[in-house]
């Protein structure tokens, strides 16, 4: 892992966020210090439930608050810098009502700590999923106070939507919407489109509401990228440079695109800037 990070580091990354898909393990917080003072890079710790097969067995008959309770627990123990990646289960065409409270209780511990959110779209893993399904995501965060200037909603590059209707819905409340599936050549939507759909969301006038990632999970081996350690149809067989893909494969194809550098300087440093920024609260 030292070996990849660093690699990432050399080609211009500089911070990491480690999504989580549960409660971190207690020494996870050490790891990721050790690790970050070994390469050089930031590396935050974050964490949330997934999705609701995750969910512990007895989620069905928690409340709100009491699952919030756990969560600003959970994130002063592994010392997060964000509640995610959590979301939607695949296929659904709407939040079910455990997937609600979850979502509702992620937003308090939001409120009680000041850490951003940042959530999982279900988008193109089936038929049924509506295309504003990220806005029933936003609904149910600010239902409880949360200000959409503290919310990333994911996965909005999978989403078949030319004109980038759904991501400048988003945007024009104040979230940030997450083009973080960059670039994965092999799966979902081309990177043809997603440069298409950001094209259209920038000439709207929403450049700083706009974050780039990969959602690369780490089964990688530097310069080859992922490998067949993990079967499934979220692992293309690629190759390319692990973590730092979005800048080394998709940036370029912004450039060329005609997005000027200083855009490009904003998007891929300012705005996760803005999003990870937060006054740290006494829960």
């Amino acid at each position: 892992m030292a070996a990849e990070l660093t690699a990432a580091r050399q080609a211009g990354v500089g911070c990491i966020v480690s999504a989580q898909t549960g409660i971190t393990a207690p020494d996870i917080p050490a790891y990721l210090k050790a690790l970050s003072e070994r390469t050089g890079l930031h590396l935050l710790n974050a964490g949330a439930y997934y999705t609701k097969q995750t969910y512990p067995a007895d989620f069905p008959t928690r409340s709100e608050d009491d699952i919030s309770e756990g969560l600003v627990r959970a994130s002063v123990a592994g010392r997060f810098g964000a509640f995610g990646e959590f979301g939607v289960a695949n296929g659904e065409a709407d939040l079910d009502p455990i997937e609600r409270k979850v979502f509702r209780a992620v937003g308090k511990a939001h409120l009680r700590t000041g850490l951003p959110i940042f959530t999982h779209n279900n988008y193109s893993t089936g038929p049924e999923v509506q295309a504003d399904i990220a806005l029933h995501q936003l609904d149910q965060f600010e239902a409880v106070g949360v200000k959409p200037e503290h919310v990333a909603i994911g996965h909005v590059c999978c989403l078949e939507d030319p004109n980038a209707v759904i991501a400048k819905a988003l945007a024009k409340r104040g979230a940030f919407v997450a083009f973080d599936r960059v670039t994965r050549q092999q799966q979902w939507v081309s990177d043809e489109h997603r440069l298409h759909t950001i094209m259209a969301f920038l000439e709207a006038g929403y450049i700083g509401n706009l974050l780039l990632s990969s959602d690369y999970i780490g089964r990688v081996n530097t310069g080859v990228g992922e490998i067949n350690m993990y079967p499934g149809p979220l692992h293309a067989r690629d190759g390319g440079p692990g973590y730092a893909r979005p800048l080394l494969l998709f940036v370029p194809q912004m450039r060329k695109a005609g997005v000027k550098e200083e855009d490009i300087r904003r998007i891929t440093e300012d705005n996760p800037r803005r999003f990870l920024a937060f006054v740290p609260k006494m829960p």
